[in-house]
């Protein structure tokens, strides 16, 4: 089964009690996403994967004069988002490697714990770039190859048949976003739970 079919069917399975049965994880790491991130009001933000909305949702606590989007190919996930965010934010369905926006159209653009779901990373990358304006920033928060026990738990959900694209080193991750639209890329790390990882990148869009 082709992995965009096989996230969507997991994931429109999980949508009901995803927030309730990964609560830590969802906090911890949407905390770590949006660490000392700019919000300032009429700020563009898209979340790549943005699941059950809960990321947006703290966002929009922050400052709730955004203007944030969210995407995502469960609509399972997307309708539990749009019952947490209303008309607050714009939900949409589909796929990182082909996003249904115009070039430069948001500021800042953030992924959590979506990237290793990605069938292509490195278009889809390039569709990062695409979509952000030259200067913005995107953050990528994933699960982390540096740390054994998170290579430990992908090896069995492999072994598993779960659906499983590529997860990095942060620092093959860095040089992958600067090779394809970034500069400036620099990481961070945090533990979210054992035994999960979770690595921060943050980049800019180049400007040339």
């Amino acid at each position: 089964m082709p992995l965009d079919d096989a996230v969507r069917q997991e994931y429109s399975r999980l949508a009901p009690a995803y927030d309730a049965r990964w609560e830590r994880y969802v906090r911890e790491s949407t905390r770590f996403t949006l660490y000392d991130l700019p919000l300032p009001p009429r700020l563009r933000l898209l979340d790549v994967g943005c699941g059950t909305g809960y990321l947006l949702g703290q966002a929009l606590e922050r400052e709730p004069d955004i203007t944030p989007v969210g995407l995502d190919l469960s609509r399972e996930m997307l309708a539990v988002a749009r019952d947490r965010l209303g008309s607050r934010a714009r939900l949409v369905d589909g796929t990182a490697e082909r996003l249904p926006f115009s070039d430069s159209a948001f500021d800042t653009v953030v992924t959590n714990s979506a990237l290793h779901y990605v069938r292509d990373p490195e278009r889809a990358i390039r569709e990062l770039a695409r979509v952000l304006r030259p200067g913005g920033t995107l953050v990528v928060a994933d699960w982390s190859a540096d740390r054994l026990a998170v290579r430990l738990i992908v090896l069995l959900l492999r072994i598993l048949r779960r659906p499983m694209g590529t997860i990095y080193r942060a620092r093959d991750l860095a040089a992958l976003l600067e090779a394809n639209g970034f500069e400036q890329a620099r990481y961070a790390h945090r533990g979210v739970g054992w035994p999960w990882t979770i690595q921060r990148v943050v980049a800019t869009r180049a400007t040339a």
